[in-house]
C-alpha cells in the first residue's frame, strides 16, 4: 500500500524568541561560586572544585592530584563576561558537568552556545560536548567544535544536537593531552530565530522531500535560505524562499528538495533579515523519500507511568491513533499529524493497553504497559 511518507526524526516545533526553550543552565557562567573574591583557584581536585562551584561538578581522571582551574585574575585573561570562568586540561584529566533546570527530551533538537579561548604556551584543544543523566560521568558524546580555540581571544561557539537521552547534565571536556589547556565560559541555550516559527516538518511528495514551515509573526524578514547536510554539521544552501517582511498572522511556506541524497538528510532554515543579519533554526532530520514505504511506529518508554512517545513513520493524511484497554474499550483517540506524538497517560489505570495505528484499512497494533 502506498502512503505519502512523512518522516522527521525530530519533534520540530521551534519556540519563539522571548519564549524560547524552557531549558537553561543553572550556572553556565560559573559566576555562582564561593571562591574568595579576586583569587584564582588553580589545580583543584574534583572534591575541591565541587566544594566551590554551584551546579557544576568535576569528575576528571586527576581526581586526587587535582588539575581543575576556576579563574578570575588578569594573569590568564579576564572572563568573557562577569568575573569567573573555568579552564580544562585535555585527555580527560579535567571534565565537568553543568546542571540544567530540567532534563532534555531524548530525540528533540537543541542548540547551545559558549565561548572558548586559549592561553599562550599551553596549546588549546577543541571542546567536546556530551549529555549525561548523572553529574559525575561524561555520558554520551554529542558534538565537538572541531576548532582549536584562539590564543587570548574569546570566540563564540554554537553547537546543535539531538538529545541522545533524557539527561539533565551537559558535560564538557577537551581533546589532546594533559599539557593542553582550554578556557571556557558562558554556556547558554540559543534563541534560534527572531521570528515566531510555529512548525518545521517534512513530507514526501512525488518522491521528493517537501519541507513545510509556518510563521506566526515576522519582522524585517527578507528571505529564508534552505540548507541541507548529510552529517548534521556541514551544511550547503539548496534554495531560497522569499519572506513576508513584517506580519502578525500565520504564513505558510514550503520548499521541495528533489535532489536529496540517499539515506538520512539534515535540514535547517537560515532566516535573513533586511539589515543583513541572519539566524538559524534547529535541525530537522528526514530520510530520503522513495516510491513505497510501509506504515510503521514505535512506542517508548514501555512500560510507562506518566507519558508515552509514539513515533510514527510513513503515515499520510487520515492516519488515526487509538488506545484500547485490555477489555477493548477505547480510552484515547487522535489523528496523527506529527511523527513524534506525546500522550499523557498519568490518569490511566495500571495494566496492559493496545495502541492501534490505522490508515486506509491497514491497522498496526502494539502493546504497552501502564505502571
Amino acid at each position: 500500500m502506498l502512503f505519502k511518507k512523512i518522516i522527521f526524526i525530530l519533534a520540530s516545533i521551534f519556540l519563539i524568541e522571548g519564549k524560547i526553550n524552557a531549558q537553561s543552565f543553572l550556572n553556565g557562567s560559573f559566576e555562582t561560586n564561593t571562591c574568595p573574591a579576586g583569587i584564582d583557584k588553580i589545580n583543584l581536585t574534583n572534591v575541591a572544585y565541587n566544594g566551590f562551584m554551584a551546579n557544576s561538578f568535576s569528575f576528571g581522571t586527576w581526581s586526587g592530584t587535582g588539575d581543575m582551574d576556576i579563574l578570575t585574575q588578569p594573569t590568564y585573561g579576564l572572563a568573557q563576561q562577569g568575573l569567573w570562568y573555568v579552564a580544562l586540561t585535555g585527555a580527560g584529566t579535567d571534565q565537568i558537568s553543568m546542571t540544567l533546570n530540567a532534563p532534555l527530551v531524548m530525540g528533540n533538537p537543541y542548540t547551545i552556545s559558549f565561548y572558548d579561548r586559549g592561553y599562550s604556551g599551553f596549546t588549546p584543544q577543541p571542546v567536546e560536548i556530551g549529555l549525561s543523566t548523572v553529574n559525575n560521568a561524561y555520558g554520551t558524546f554529542m558534538a565537538s567544535t572541531s576548532v582549536v580555540p584562539s590564543i587570548g581571544v574569546w570566540t563564540l561557539r554554537t553547537i546543535s544536537f539531538v538529545a541522545p537521552n533524557n539527561g539533565q547534565f551537559i558535560t564538557v571536556r577537551t581533546a589532546g593531552a594533559i599539557g593542553n589547556w582550554t578556557q571556557v565560559d558562558n554556556f547558554t541555550f540559543v534563541s534560534t530565530l527572531p521570528i515566531e516559527l510555529l512548525d518545521f516538518t517534512s513530507q514526501c511528495k512525488d518522491h521528493s522531500t517537501q519541507l513545510n514551515w509556518s510563521t506566526a509573526t515576522e519582522k524585517n524578514n527578507d528571505f529564508f535560505s534552505v540548507e541541507r547536510s548529510q552529517n548534521g554539521f556541514d551544511f550547503i544552501e539548496i534554495g531560497e524562499v522569499k519572506g513576508s517582511n513584517n506580519s502578525d498572522h500565520r504564513i505558510n511556506y514550503s520548499f521541495t528538495d528533489s535532489k536529496q541524497p540517499e539515506g538520512i538528510n539534515y535540514y535547517r532554515l537560515k532566516q535573513n533579515d533586511r539589515n543583513g543579519n541572519s539566524s538559524y533554526s534547529n535541525i530537522l532530520v528526514a530520510e530520503k523519500c522513495s516510491a513505497k514505504q510501509d506504515l510503521n511506529y514505535e512506542v517508548f518508554p514501555n512500560p510507562g507511568s506518566d507519558f508515552l512517545n509514539v513515533r510514527v513513520s510513513n503515515f499520510s493524511t487520515g492516519t488515526k491513533l487509538k488506545i484500547l484497554s485490555s477489555v477493548g474499550q477505547t480510552v484515547y483517540e487522535t489523528a496523527i499529524e506529527n511523527n513524534l506524538n506525546y500522550i499523557d497517560i498519568s490518569g490511566f489505570d495500571s495494566g496492559i493497553y493496545l495502541i492501534q495505528i490505522a490508515n486506509d484499512g491497514e491497522i498496526l497494533t502494539r502493546k504497552f504497559t501502564k505502571k
